[in-house]
């Protein structure tokens, strides 16, 4: 029993010391790196300079991935005419028509790209996902940090790169 309480104990110190790593500063340039939309079209993330970008990298397998995603939908839909959505799945081309048949039957209609080659979690990852990047016009990170969203918080980090 008392094994049992000192194990929940470290547990629960464990991870609150991984959360705490895993909140990257912003301020850093953001890093160029490639993905690769549906039709394996290569995308850069320079493509969108000069602009706001919300990243989020995130896997179809991965619940908190899952849960936050309807609250990018909706502020897609909301801001998507003023900051760029870059939706990153993290899962292996072979998973591709599994990818896209999530993203059908959850009737989202952000942009979704591939990083089948690890570019742009190499560049941004903490080693959790989901993870979200918001970088302003001036291509300044301006949060970098894992774990999930709530509508609110997305809102304002969305709100802080218009």
């Amino acid at each position: 029993m008392r094994a049992g309480i000192v194990f929940a104990a470290i547990l629960t110190v464990t991870t609150i010391a991984v959360t705490v790593i895993l909140a990257l500063p912003g301020g850093d340039r953001a890093k160029d790196f490639t993905v690769y939309d549906e039709h394996s079209y290569m995308k850069h993330f320079s493509d969108y300079s000069g602009k706001p970008v919300i990243i989020n990298i995130w896997a179809t397998w991965c619940p908190p991935c899952r849960n936050e995603l309807p609250h990018f939908e909706k502020l897609y839909k909301e801001c998507g005419s003023r900051v760029q959505f870059m939706m990153i799945d993290k899962e292996s081309k072979q998973k591709l028509n599994d990818v896209k048949k999530f993203i059908k039957d959850g009737k989202y209609t952000f942009p979704v790209f591939y990083d089948w080659d690890n570019s742009a979690y190499e560049a941004y990852g903490t080693g959790a996902i989901p993870v979200t990047i918001a970088v302003n016009a001036d291509g300044e990170i301006v949060y970098n940090q894992a774990g999930m969203l709530d509508e609110s918080s997305l809102r304002k980090i969305i709100d802080s790169i218009k």
